[in-house]
């Protein structure tokens, strides 16, 4: 760590966020590390969840996904199930998101293998039912 005038520790301490600041800092603090997104499907788990989609579900998580997200090719594989109305690719990742425009459509695309319920959806539908920031 690089150290202030005379060595003198930052006050802000582990709460500083500034990461030009020139004072010393405890390990750790939160600007020494970089902000990224992780998505539930992502997560290794040992087993998943057992719980029965819902009639407004309509979010797949697609690993691979077939082709580009933005494709034909990929938009042809998809249409098989039904109308879908977003597809959305993690940056550097091979899967992604579909986003059918009903739960008939996601429901196929899940019974053919093709993919599985997106549980980040599943997150986010359960959190706007508590009353939840998202």
């Amino acid at each position: 760590r690089t150290s202030g005038p005379d060595g003198h520790v930052c006050r802000m301490g582990f709460k500083c966020r500034r990461k030009e600041c020139k004072f010393r800092h405890p390990e750790g603090r939160a600007a020494d590390y970089e902000d990224f997104t992780l998505f539930l499907d992502e997560l290794q788990m040992p087993s998943r969840p057992d719980v029965q989609p819902s009639s407004t579900d309509r979010e797949v998580f697609i690993d691979p996904l077939p082709a580009e997200a933005l494709s034909e090719e990929l938009a042809s594989c998809l249409e098989c199930f039904g109308e879908f109305e977003d597809v959305f690719q993690l940056p550097d990742k091979p899967w992604g998101y579909v986003r059918f425009k009903s739960h008939h459509g996601a429901a196929a695309c899940v019974n053919a293998a093709m993919g599985s319920w997106s549980e980040s959806e599943r997150a986010r539908s359960s959190h706007f039912r508590r009353g939840g920031p998202y």
